[in-house]
């Protein structure tokens, strides 16, 4: 009989990162893409901008709608394509509604309190 490996905070957040390590770099280097894209093209530069302009004016709206979208439905859609094989269920609505209304489970609702807070203390 083999003694079980306990599993310490420390191995679990390392097996964590290093799951984890692959997404974070595609998302860094689809950043650092951008950024680039920003100062070397003009339509990439122009089109961004009129992004961040659409933002100026439409400004808490696009946050919760934004903090929505990252929050909810990209991760439920995720969930869906890939573990799901592209076959929702109701389990799904009931998952995006919940995630939706309570802030509790997620970090995105923190997140959108904190871009508000912003976007009214930059009003005032």
């Amino acid at each position: 009989m083999t003694a079980r490996k306990s599993r310490t905070p420390l191995t679990i957040g390392w097996e964590a990162g290093r799951a984890n390590a692959i997404p974070a770099l595609v998302i860094q280097a689809t950043a650092f893409g951008l950024l680039i894209a920003y100062y070397t093209n003009s339509s990439i530069a122009n089109g961004l901008n009129k992004f961040a302009e659409f933002k100026r004016v439409h400004g808490l709206p696009l946050v919760l709608v934004a903090s929505i979208a990252a929050g909810a439905i990209i991760p439920e859609l995720f969930l869906i394509l890939f573990f799901q094989h592209g076959r929702p269920s109701r389990r799904n609505v009931r998952n995006l509604l919940f995630t939706i209304r309570s802030g509790d489970s997620t970090d995105h609702w923190s997140i959108f309190c904190t871009a508000a807070k912003r976007h009214c203390w930059a009003m005032s």
